[in-house]
């Protein structure tokens, strides 16, 4: 199995805060049947993507080392979690070499209380123009698309793609609180 969205990588945003850590969620990885990991640190601001990028795949090199060392078998990969500004879609170079794996498929994110049915949209349709495959994370915790999914609808019907929060599938809702 794959995680496509894993903030595995420790020292960085939200993930784990030292290596013990991102080590015993390999572990937990490999005991649950995942043998593959995206790494998807949160890129927030276009301006550092050189400095991110950098950071990141240090990060994973060694993580990926120590794994091999520990034998656990759990094979790790670049991505990112983009949050999507103006600054983004202007950016598409940069934005291909934030995609998960250097496919084509981008993971993307919005600003809940500032995302409107247009704006997303919008955004889908010029990823998709721009030869990308946009990956919604957690469309599940968005405000929107609780009372809304028609936006949903149209943004798949253009191409794009959704990942969605084990939390979500396992009867909990957006905040943790059981359905």
């Amino acid at each position: 199995m794959t995680d496509i969205h894993c903030h595995i990588l420790y020292g960085i945003d939200d993930g784990p805060a030292a290596v013990g850590e991102a080590m015993d969620l390999l572990r937990m990885a490999e005991d649950n049947g995942i043998d593959h990991v995206v790494a998807t640190p949160h890129l927030l601001r276009m301006e550092a993507t050189e400095d991110f990028i950098s950071a990141r795949d240090e990060k994973l090199r060694e993580l990926s080392n120590l794994a091999a060392e520990n034998r656990i078998n759990v094979r790790l990969y670049p991505g990112a979690e983009v949050y999507m500004s103006d600054e983004a879609l202007l950016s598409p170079d940069l934005l291909r070499r934030l995609t998960l794996n250097n496919s084509r498929y981008l993971l993307i994110e919005f600003h809940d209380g500032a995302l409107d049915e247009k704006r997303f949209l919008a955004s889908i349709r010029e990823l998709v123009g721009q030869g990308l495959t946009p990956v919604v994370a957690h469309p599940e915790r968005y405000r929107l698309f609780q009372t809304n999914r028609r936006p949903l609808h149209e943004a798949m019907q253009a191409g794009a793609l959704f990942q969605v929060n084990a939390d979500a599938l396992c009867g909990f809702a957006a905040r943790g609180e059981a359905k």
